[in-house]
């Protein structure tokens, strides 16, 4: 055997690689809460998040999301398929939900939300003051019923009256 084969075998799961399984697997062997469930969903993949939610849709389409929070920058949105960035933007749409992005001050802590306009997503920028890279910045998009309240210096909370 080559030299190449000796380190492909020698991999180790967990060290050198990962298994993965998609949303909609994990959906279908029930190892997910059921349709019509009410959902709360958080996306953070080191600039996977288009491909993960591409990946997820069919289970979106079956839940009722109350709250969706998805780590974005400008460049990561111009990459996304316009097709995935369409169906996640109507599907989160259908559940009555509205982007907002987090206002910040000179020290970057929240000060309140701005609503974003899923038209004019070109536009949506990490607003912190002084920033010389904005189109590389990583932001969240908070996808909310009405704009989430600030708790705190850095923490966004959902009162759960309001998802309903």
């Amino acid at each position: 055997a080559s030299n190449r084969q000796d380190q492909e075998d020698n991999k180790v799961e967990g060290v050198d690689f990962a298994r993965t399984l998609t949303v909609n697997e994990l959906a279908a062997a029930g190892m997910l809460p059921p349709k019509d469930s009410d959902l709360v969903v958080k996306v953070d993949v080191e600039g996977g998040e288009c491909s993960a939610v591409g990946g997820a849709m069919k289970y979106l389409r079956s839940v009722n999301i109350v709250y969706c929070a998805i780590e974005f920058s400008q460049e990561r949105l111009r990459q996304c398929k316009d097709q995935v960035r369409q169906e996640l933007f109507s599907v989160l749409a259908s559940n009555g939900l509205k982007p907002y992005q987090a206002m910040l001050n000179l020290t970057t802590h929240p000060t309140g939300w701005q609503e974003l306009d899923v038209d004019k997503w070109e536009e949506w920028i990490w607003r912190a003051p002084g920033r010389k890279r904005p189109d590389k910045a990583l932001f969240d998009v908070a996808w909310s019923k009405t704009p989430p309240m600030l708790e705190g210096p850095i923490v966004a909370k959902i009162d759960p009256k309001r998802c309903k």
